[in-house]
């Protein structure tokens, strides 16, 4: 079956029964405000819904309106957002609400060119957007369409404004939030990158890879950069006028998991002598017992592979004015990447 107007009409034709029929009872979809259909759109960005649903709940919780969210402090919300991963996206949460509340008085925007205008928002957080909370008739292409699409027609390698025009021709002639959802939906319970159930399938009559036996043939698989490898060495660091309390700092804006809370540390794969390391590092301060070792630790990150090691370390001197100074209790009040998640459990 070739790609074109009438055989996608075929394929929406049953995709949709079966959509309003076996589809998934998520909290947005029943009264899908729009402040709740963005903020679902941005936590399950890259992140499976049985996942990030609790942190969904958690966050409508907390802040059950654009004006609480906006309002909120940051470390507030990356406290909330801890384990989710792809903290730039708690981040721009927090501009996007604050653009909302200032230049559109709290009122969500219908244009879809003032949705892709707020912060982490792209084409298809704003087609999803606009499509389920507004009935815009725009098509969304994410991984979902592009699978779909490419084992449907036997389409190696799907193109994204190819088949997103072809898709909008036709989506005037249905409920938009259906026609949307729906093709996510299938990709999401059917159509699925691995193991897909072909025979549960409302459209494998019109399925060319599944006519043909090569579901896994299509589409071809995108290409895989290697993983920057990093290593990181943490010093928990303790000063003897402040008992209990160890030093913590807040990652920058231009790094990966900005904004977060660490222990000081150097970034380096090959140290022979961590207090040499160490003074090398912050030649302020005096050592005044040695490094401890206390674990290692790894974690996977989408582009990045990341190792550490961490150290109990007592100091005097001169500390840097950025260092802010916390006990356990206090600590875990703050907003932390994996690594430091999973040091203080």
């Amino acid at each position: 079956m070739r790609l074109n107007e009438d055989s996608l009409r075929s394929v929406f034709n049953a995709l949709i029964p079966w959509y309003i029929k076996f589809s998934r009872n998520l909290p947005w979809r029943s009264n899908p405000l729009p402040y709740h259909v963005w903020l679902s759109e941005i936590v399950f960005q890259q992140t499976r819904i049985e996942q990030g649903l609790p942190y969904y709940e958690k966050i409508i919780n907390r802040f059950p309106d654009v004006y609480a969210l906006a309002n909120a402090h940051e470390d507030d919300l990356l406290r909330l957002w801890q384990g989710l991963g792809y903290y730039s996206r708690a981040l721009n949460l927090h501009k996007a609400a604050k653009k909302i509340v200032n230049d559109y008085n709290g009122e969500f925007p219908e244009s879809i060119d003032k949705i892709k205008s707020l912060p982490g928002v792209g084409p298809y957080t704003a087609a999803a957007v606009a499509s389920i909370a507004f009935e815009q008739p725009v098509a969304v292409f994410d991984g979902n369409v592009r699978r779909i699409t490419g084992r449907i027609f036997c389409i190696p390698d799907p193109e994204p404004k190819l088949i997103t025009s072809v898709l909008e021709r036709i989506i005037v002639e249905y409920t938009p939030s259906r026609f949307n959802q729906s093709m996510m939906e299938l990709g999401a319970l059917v159509c699925k990158p691995k193991s897909p159930d072909c025979v549960s399938c409302p459209v494998k009559q019109y399925c060319c890879v599944f006519k043909k036996g090569k579901v896994g043939e299509f589409p071809e698989p995108k290409r895989k950069t290697a993983k920057q490898k990093l290593h990181f060495i943490y010093f928990q660091i303790f000063r003897k006028d402040i008992p209990g309390e160890f030093a913590l700092i807040k990652r920058s804006r231009r790094s990966i998991w900005k904004g977060l809370y660490e222990f000081p540390s150097i970034t380096s794969s090959n140290v022979e002598n961590v207090s040499e390391a160490f003074k090398r590092a912050f030649p302020g301060l005096e050592i005044t017992s040695e490094p401890l070792f206390l674990r290692n630790s790894r974690h996977e990150l989408t582009h990045k592979s990341i190792t550490a090691d961490f150290y109990a370390i007592h100091c005097k001197g001169d500390f840097p004015d950025n260092w802010e100074w916390y006990n356990e209790k206090s600590a875990s009040e703050k907003g932390m990447h994996k690594l430091m998640f999973e040091f203080f459990k």
